[in-house]
This record gives structure tokens, C-alpha cells and sequence, in this order.
């Protein structure tokens, strides 16, 4: 795994970026679709891996910007549900100090039957649907009571200031080789609404149809027919 830096004068225009490679002190396997957030002078890294390996979450991987290393730091379980499934394909987002994972999958080995006294190994991904909050001042993790209506991996998280996640699409399927894809919306809560937020809401949903395409499209958000999970 390596880690690249993109620079450029910002008081000269039109001047090309230039890409430094931070790497000092060697590198990490390569890992594919994980997920990493800065915290400081560090980057902490979340999951992924390769057709071989799933990262682990009994200890997370941190690239030290200042001294241009990696780190393996040791992690917190949660008291009653321990860490999380190591896992990839899976999303984040971060409110504060803490940052949440989403969903996501890993790959089981499988026997199948092919015929009698021959078996063939397959691989198989087990969906996930949990939620997990990791603080990253004590490296302590702990697993939510929410869980996704929906197991999904490969899908798309954003998070309001109001505190609500949002979860878009991602793939079903638990075949590797067969990917269907959803665009299904599921939400869950981090922390209590504002009460702006159940006031707008009360005042948009005692609205006409046509006020609220007038309104939304000032803002250019279009009304759709996504399926919306309440959590």
C-alpha cells in the first residue's frame, strides 16, 4: 500500500500538480475498497482487501503523515459483541471523533457437491448489515443496535449535520461473479434530530404536491420514487 500526497501552488494559476510518494519507511499489502479518514497527522484505514485476505479490525492500520510510516494499532473490542467482522466493499462517515462502518461483505469458502466423493471449493460473500462506531482517540469499537433492512456492499453513505446516514444502492448478491446492483435508500439516526428538522418536516409534509415541486426545485432536487427505509 502506498500513500501519495498532491501538491500545487495555489498563487500560481494553471500550475500542474505534482504527486509526492510519502512512503519512508516501506510499504503495506494493497488492499482494495477500503476505507481511510484523517485524524490529525494520521490516516486511519478501515477494512478492504484482496481475493485472499479480508483486513481484520482487532487492529487498524495508520499511516503517520510526520514520520511517514505505517502503524498497526491495537483496537478495543466492544464488552459484549467484541470486533467487527473483518470486512470490504463496505462505507464510512465520521461525526466528530468517531467514525461509523456500514455494511459491507467478506468472502467464505464454500464445499459444493459436484458429484459423489468430489467436492469443489467456492467463494461465497457473506452480506453485512451492521453498524459499528470507532472512536479514533481510544481506539475502542462499538456495535449499534441499528442494523440495515437491507445487507448491501458496494454502496454509498453520506452523513447530514443533522446527524441522519444516509445509505444508497450497493450489490445484493452473495455470487462474486453476479453483482446486482439496487438503488434502494435506507436512513438511520447517530443523534436526536434538531428541532428545525421536525419543524421543516411538519411543514413540507402538510403541503400540496405542487408547493413542494415549486419549493424542491428552486433548490434543483427533483422528487423520485427511491424506496426510503426508516430505521
Amino acid at each position: 500500500m502506498d500513500i501519495w500526497r498532491m501538491e500545487r501552488p495555489c498563487k500560481i494559476p494553471n500550475s500542474p500538480w505534482k504527486a509526492k510518494l510519502l512512503n519512508r519507511h516501506g510499504f503495506e499489502p494493497g488492499r482494495y475498497r477500503l476505507e481511510a479518514v484523517l485524524h490529525g497527522q494520521k490516516i486511519f484505514t478501515f477494512g478492504g482487501g484482496a481475493p485472499d485476505f479480508c483486513a481484520e479490525f482487532n487492529e487498524v492500520l495508520v499511516f503517520n503523515i510526520s514520520e511517514r510510516k505505517f502503524e498497526h494499532c491495537p483496537t478495543i473490542p466492544d464488552s459484549n459483541f467484541g470486533f467487527p467482522l473483518g470486512r470490504k466493499c463496505h462505507s464510512l462517515v465520521q461525526l466528530d471523533d468517531d467514525v461509523y462502518i456500514i455494511g459491507g461483505c467478506r468472502d467464505n469458502l464454500e464445499q459444493q457437491l459436484q458429484h459423489p466423493h468430489h467436492h469443489q471449493l467456492i467463494t461465497k460473500q457473506q452480506l453485512l448489515n451492521d453498524v459499528w462506531r470507532f472512536n479514533l482517540n481510544n481506539l475502542k469499537w462499538k456495535k449499534l443496535k441499528t442494523n440495515l433492512p437491507i445487507p448491501v456492499y458496494f454502496h454509498s453513505s453520506t452523513l447530514t449535520k443533522d446527524g441522519c446516514v444516509y445509505v444508497f444502492g450497493g450489490c445484493v448478491d452473495e455470487d462474486p461473479l453476479s453483482q446486482t446492483r439496487v438503488n434502494c435508500l435506507q436512513k438511520f439516526w447517530l443523534k436526536p434530530p434538531s428541532l428545525r428538522y421536525f419543524a421543516s418536516n411538519a411543514l413540507i409534509e402538510n403541503m400540496e404536491i405542487n408547493q413542494k415541486r415549486r419549493i424542491f426545485n428552486n433548490f434543483d432536487i427533483k422528487l423520485s420514487d427511491s424506496e426510503v427505509f426508516f430505521l
